[in-house]
């Protein structure tokens, strides 16, 4: 769109924009409100600089997402409906906290459709959280995949 000053302004959707974010970040980026989203720092995501014309970054980059992808693809990743759940229990007079991994899908381990987690320490706990981010990164990888092969097959042409 062009503005009445002559500049140049793009309107994006919702998903567009997270996709902008997440694509050029490498990491996650939940909504929180109108044109909101939050994005936590991640030292292992690989930052993608997509209007760089060198070759032999973007082939750089994407030796290393192709490798990071198969590195998430070799670990479980839960189902996309699976979500971490909080409870509460009291047992003589005092209130415990532990975590449940849930899927409507029965696709968790054994068919199960909960798997006890514990508490935030619990080893369980944390390769369930680890998961999730792991299931988070995969279509984002995918995307920035797609968006490098298409900007060196464009240099090739």
């Amino acid at each position: 769109m062009i503005t009445r000053w002559g500049t140049f302004e793009k309107c994006y959707s919702h998903t567009e924009l997270k996709h902008l974010i997440e694509d050029t970040l490498g990491v996650p980026a939940p909504y929180l409100a109108h044109n909101t989203y939050t994005v936590s720092h991640n030292s292992q995501a690989l930052p993608l600089i997509l209007h760089n014309s060198d070759r032999h970054y973007l082939e750089k980059c994407r030796s290393l997402l192709h490798s990071q992808q198969q590195e998430l693809e070799r670990a479980w990743i839960p189902p996309a409906d699976a979500i971490i759940e909080k409870h509460s229990s009291i047992q003589k007079g005092k209130c415990y906290y532990y975590f449940r991994l849930k899927s409507r899908s029965r696709s968790l381990p054994n068919g199960k459709l909960t798997m006890h987690l514990g508490t935030t320490q619990s080893e369980c706990y944390l390769d369930a959280v680890e998961a999730m981010e792991r299931r988070d990164l995969l279509p984002i990888n995918e995307r920035r995949l797609i968006r490098i092969e298409a900007i060196l097959n464009g240099m090739s042409e």
